[in-house]
């Protein structure tokens, strides 16, 4: 019994043996098992966003080591979360009081940072100041003894970025020498100064030396950091360079006080600014900060977000009340309510646009702004001087072409003698003797305006948040860009004055002023200038020209506005009722709103459309003969082209060589969604133009993301092909087709492969596309085509769920409408029969809208009037608005049967191509655009009714949206051509006997009238075998004069 219990004694006692043996075992295998980690200091929110913007340069690394933020009681519970969220570790410590009586006030908690040095639950930390940036790893430094520190200034410590070992023996030394040791800073930088001793003849840390190295040297109690870990943005700034190789950078250390990288006016001053937060630079890691917590993302604060918002929106704000109050007044003294703002803005900008300027002098006699009236008819002339003396003998009868002029201004050409004129009275300034102005005024003015400009700039420091980023107020709101038009007043007693709150003068210095004192600190930026002090010199010098121009301004205005007051000091405040009168120009009568008035003078506009009219040819080319002449030599003969050179357009017009203008509502076949040269569009694409046209397929570029997205987000579909046309896009739902359902049946040996398409359908001129178009006349002559192909008759549901079979069909390609074919719109039931037949086949059901998609129907889909959606949909014509694309949208189940090099195109998808098609996308979805689209369809075909209804020639008018079809029981094509002589363009369809009409989505009703107008007396041409109507075609022309009369 004895002998039992020693043996379970000794066998107890070697279990504990050996658990402590392995544990041995298992310390000494893993080394240290205390972690190493990233720490910084925080005392309060100020610098919130230095820490984010650390910790997210620090992650950029790929480090995976524990980030600490020590945080004390000043610091907010909603930073405490956010930098939680942001993946710090907070730690609340308590502030440890700066024991020197002599210090700067900032540097009241700065010993709080000795705390590291008791961290002692980490073996080794890497500290870093809130206002650091890591631009590459520094896990190196975990490999640094002891403690590590840069120098500055030769022998000077920066605790800015130390690498420390936590010690409570050290940490105790310390407390108990902060009374005692001196500090040259007054903070804990010169207490490590003087606790390190030595630390100046400390050996350069070295992180790539050999371990062999490393253990045949002593481990040193200090090491000196290279400038790498510790670059100082104060010492860059000297020299406008870095003293080590950029590339080669670790850590840049912004220690200059007042030059914080979030604070908004550093970006102007600090080149290095921009690696911490500017878009484009090498780090931009601001702009990356993610919205860990809602409305922070970039780096945001939600509340310096609703104070940016509310200080941009203010000014404009009170921008268009003061300019609704006076239009309001000037629309009661003018217009008697009959002129709204958008005629007055129309007016300023036909002014401008001519050439016309802002008119002033301070004293003496000069025209102001003009009011225009708002009354256009057609007036033919023959001679234009005959209108100038006419508005001379309307004012001053009995003088006419004797009263002379002091200036014409005209840019004028007369294009069949016909105008539109608009008659606008100004008035000559007359100032009575003896009003000069006191001469203390324009000092007084100055005085007044500098030191406005002094409070506005101390209430933008004091008002706008200090983290927010330059440009911040710009992402919120587009600029408003409104011109008023600085009204006419009389001089002398009895007279009115009309008075404009903002009238043109106090606008042309008033932008001025604010266009300077933007540019001013903006120079350094444009002109590239990186070094500190040659962009102060420049902002001084801008300030300087600012200052000049406040001065100049302010003197100025404050004497326009005496005169203006002095004149009308005893006016009555009554208003003078407006009168019309008629005067003969040519063979036409015009009324001309007039104003009695001291002294007059007058002006006319007269607007002119773009036209082309002797547009020059670098082939020497005289006219559309010889052009179409020259191109039947050298083109292949693919096309039969109608006998016109069109040379220009604009909106929904065209214009030949000759200047002959044309009403286009065939829109390229379909193509010119938004007309042509669409201010949007031609934007687009001249932008894209100047920064990248084309690079392939083999790279990514953002104008393709950016329409896919919008495609995507749209529409059915997950994803997106790009090619260059309509055929190009049927092609390539073909091979997708056949490439899903090998994907989807690889244990078949011979997977569905066949097609169905439909009489009436054109699905493109390829070959495989080509086997999918019904009309013989295409497909015939380039027999044989790809075999496989059933057409079955549009709308027949029951030959359709016959025809649709498992393992045989592939997909079913269909029209919802059919362009070409003839304008045949399908039902709903007949697309639903073929959507539940492929489901349950498994064959996918294509549908092209190459031509009836994105908004022609009034939709943004022609399939979502009969909510039947597709697996493939292609897209091509209106997409890009007259340049190269298709597009293939499809379901993840069909994508994901595609893979590397199925298939691909050098071209499409291109930049500059995509680019335009986001503006057609953008502004086809805007709000009403497609409510406009089907309101204008409708109208459309209610004026078709009713111009065509009762004629014998006409079998139906049909259509959805903007793309109608007139069918006939004749050919149709010599009334296409009669259309095309009076200035009308459309197209046939079908089997020629249809009229097809797919305007610009963007024509207005009037030129919808005007085009079923000409179409209508056309019509005779069906009969009477005639190529021409005649039929009236208003031309105008621009003319802006001001006539600049005296008595």
């Amino acid at each position: 019994m004895m002998m039992r219990s020693r043996i379970s004694k000794l066998f107890g006692f070697l279990v504990i043996f050996s658990s402590l043996f392995q544990l041995g075992i298992t310390a000494a295998n893993t080394g240290s098992t205390k972690p190493q980690a990233y720490v910084t200091l925080l005392y309060g929110d100020e610098f919130l966003l230095g820490v984010r913007v650390l910790g997210k340069s620090i992650r950029d690394t790929g480090s995976k080591k524990d980030m600490v933020v020590l945080v004390s009681d000043g610091v907010s519970d909603y930073a405490k979360d956010l930098l939680q969220a942001d993946g710090w570790i907070v730690e609340v410590i308590s502030l440890l009081a700066n024991p020197n009586q002599v210090r700067p006030k900032r540097f009241w908690g700065v010993y709080t940072k000795l705390k590291i040095f008791n961290m002692t639950k980490y073996s080794k930390v890497v500290y870093l100041d809130a206002d650091t940036i890591v631009v590459k790893s520094i896990e190196d430094l975990f490999k640094c003894q002891k403690f590590c520190a840069n120098l500055k200034h030769s022998e000077r410590m920066n605790s800015g970025v130390m690498v420390v070992e936590p010690s409570d023996k050290i940490f105790k030394d310390m407390m108990s020498k902060i009374t005692t040791l001196h500090s040259y800073t007054g903070g804990d930088q010169g207490f490590l100064n003087s606790y390190f001793t030595g630390f100046a003849n400390a050996h350069v840390f070295e992180p790539n030396l050999s371990p062999e190295v490393m253990k045949s040297r002593p481990v040193p109690d200090m090491e000196r950091l290279s400038t790498l870990y510790n670059a100082d943005v104060g010492l860059y700034m000297l020299a406008n360079k870095w003293m080590v190789e950029e590339k080669e950078l670790r850590v840049i250390h912004y220690t200059l006080g007042p030059l914080k990288p979030w604070d908004w006016w550093t970006s102007w001053l600090l080149k290095p600014v921009d690696v911490w937060q500017l878009s484009g630079a090498t780090q931009n890691v601001r702009e990356q900060l993610q919205e860990t917590l809602p409305g922070t993302g970039g780096g945001s604060n939600p509340n310096d977000d609703r104070v940016v918002k509310f200080l941009f929106l203010l000014p404009l704000l009170a921008l268009v009340f003061c300019f609704y109050r006076s239009f309001t007044k000037m629309q009661k003294d003018f217009f008697v309510s009959t002129n709204s703002l958008c005629d007055n803005i129309r007016h300023v900008y036909y002014r401008f646009r001519s050439g016309g300027g802002l008119a002033y002098s301070a004293v003496g006699v000069s025209p102001t702004s003009i009011i225009s009236s708002k009354e256009q008819e057609f007036v033919d002339t023959e001679d234009f001087s005959r209108i100038l003396r006419s508005f001379c003998a309307l004012f001053w009868p009995g003088i006419g072409s004797k009263v002379p002029l002091w200036s014409i201004k005209a840019k004028a050409s007369v294009v069949h003698d016909r105008y539109i004129i608009d008659l606008v009275k100004v008035n000559i300034r007359h100032f009575p003797i003896g009003s000069h102005p006191p001469a203390y005024l324009g000092g007084l003015s100055i005085l007044v305006c500098f030191t406005a400009a002094l409070v506005s700039l101390g209430l933008a420091f004091s008002l706008v948040p200090r983290q927010v980023m330059p440009w911040t107020a710009s992402a919120h709101a587009g600029a408003l860009s409104t011109n008023s038009e600085s009204f006419a007043y009389e001089a002398g007693k009895g007279h009115q004055r009309h008075v404009s709150a903002c009238d043109a003068a106090s606008w042309y210095y008033g932008l001025g002023m604010a266009f300077l004192a933007v540019t001013a600190p903006s120079l350094p930026c444009l002109f590239g200038i990186t070094a500190l002090f040659p962009r102060l010199g420049l902002m001084v010098a801008g300030g300087i020209i600012l200052a000049s121009f406040m001065t100049y301004s302010s003197e100025h205005l404050a004497i326009r506005a005496f005169l203006r007051g002095w004149e009308e000091r005893d006016a009555p405040r009554t208003r003078i009722g407006n009168h019309s009168q008629l005067f003969n120009v040519g063979k036409g009568r015009y009324p001309i709103r007039l104003q009695n008035s001291y002294k007059v003078c007058a002006s006319l506009s007269v607007e002119e459309p773009l036209t082309s009219t002797n547009s020059t040819n670098n082939l020497g080319f005289r006219n559309s003969e010889e052009i179409m002449a020259a191109e039947a030599n050298l083109l292949v003969g693919t096309y039969n082209r109608a006998a016109v050179v069109v040379a220009s357009g604009k909106g929904c017009t065209l214009y030949d060589v000759e200047g002959k203008e044309y009403l286009d509502m065939a829109s390229g076949i379909a193509v010119n969604a938004l007309g042509h040269g669409d201010e949007d569009w031609v934007n687009a694409v001249t932008q894209q133009a100047n920064i990248l046209t084309h690079v392939s397929n083999v790279y990514y570029s953002v104008p393709q993301l950016e329409l896919a997205k919008r495609l995507v987000d749209g529409s059915f579909a997950d994803r997106v092909f790009f090619c260059n046309s309509g055929t190009e896009a049927n092609e390539a739902a073909i091979k997708f087709a056949r490439k899903y359902q090998r994907f989807s049946h690889p244990d078949e040996k011979q997977p569905a492969a066949e097609f169905i398409s439909f009489t009436n359908s054109f699905h493109g001129r390829t070959m495989g596309a080509l086997a999918l178009t019904s009309k013989e006349q295409y497909r015939l002559p380039f027999e044989p085509v790809m075999p496989g192909v059933s057409f079955l008759e549009y709308g027949n549901i029951e030959a359709a769920k016959e025809a649709i079979q498992r393992g045989k069909t592939a997909a079913v390609f269909v029209e919802p409408i059919q362009g070409e074919g003839g304008i045949y719109s399908a039902t709903k039931e007949f697309l639903q029969s073929l959507r539940d037949a492929c489901d349950a086949a498994g064959s996918l059901l294509v549908f092209d809208e190459v031509q009836c998609g994105l908004g022609r129907a009034g939709y943004l889909w022609a399939h979502e009037i009969y909510g039947v959606f597709p697996d493939i949909m292609t897209l091509a014509k209106p997409l890009a608005g007259g340049l190269p694309i298709g597009a293939v949208l499809m379901t993840e189940k069909v994508a994901s049967a595609i893979n590397y090099g199925d298939h691909g195109s050098t071209f499409a998808g291109s930049p500059l191509v995509c680019n335009a098609a986001v503006a057609v996308f953008d502004k086809v979805t805007k709000p009403g655009f497609l409510a406009s689209v089907t309101k204008k369809g409708e109208y459309l075909k209610e004026l078709l009714l009713q111009k065509l209804g009762g004629n014998k020639h006409v079998k139906e008018i049909r259509g959805t949206g903007l793309i109608v079809g007139v069918e006939l029981d004749v050919s149709a094509s010599p009334l296409v051509d009669a259309c095309r002589n009076s200035g009308l363009l459309i197209l046939t369809a079908g089997k020629g006997n249809v009229v097809r009409i797919v305007p610009p989505l963007v024509i207005s009703e009037q030129e919808l009238e005007l085009g079923v107008n000409i179409l209508s007396k056309c019509m005779s041409a069906i009969d009477e075998k005639s190529l021409q109507v005649n039929v009236t075609r208003l031309t105008v022309v621009k003319f802006t004069g001001i006539l600049l009369c005296s008595t």
